[in-house]
């Protein structure tokens, strides 16, 4: 979930029912990597896994880290004044592969959220035959 400017995503996830969330962690500001990597074993998160700071816009710093190094660079270009979330896969927790996205609004002056969408977001692909080009492949699928 994104789009509220330097609203915490931590308090926005708790506000739905963690079934339908994907496996989350936080971690205060400055929090180590060994304890990260601590923490996200014992909660049976894996390489690869998602990072974003808690509070942030437009994918900013979200990345897919798929190994202890990756993490490493990762925490050294994240600010020290935000808090981290690593997310699991949301495909690692149900079967279908998709994405989806909660579109939210806050009243400023209630702090208050509507929720004014819910989207599924589906990546498309194709599957290759080893004769066809990619761009034939795509072609016959607009047909």
């Amino acid at each position: 979930m994104s789009g509220l400017i330097g609203y915490s995503k931590d308090k926005l996830h708790a506000k739905f029912p963690k079934k339908y969330m994907p496996k989350s962690l936080f971690f205060e500001e400055r929090t180590e990597m060994k304890e990260i990597l601590l923490k996200t074993k014992e909660e049976g998160i894996v390489f690869p896994f998602f990072c974003k700071p808690d509070r942030g816009e437009r994918a900013t710093l979200v990345r897919r880290v798929a190994s202890e190094s990756e993490l490493e660079m990762y925490l050294n270009e994240f600010p020290d004044n935000n808090s981290l979330i690593v997310q699991a896969p949301a495909g690692s927790q149900w079967p279908e592969r998709h994405e989806y996205g909660v579109q939210v609004v806050r009243n400023t002056e209630t702090d208050e959220l509507d929720i004014t969408s819910a989207e599924l977001k589906s990546v498309p692909y194709v599957e290759g035959d080893g004769k066809r080009s990619v761009e034939m492949l795509v072609k016959e699928l607009s047909e």
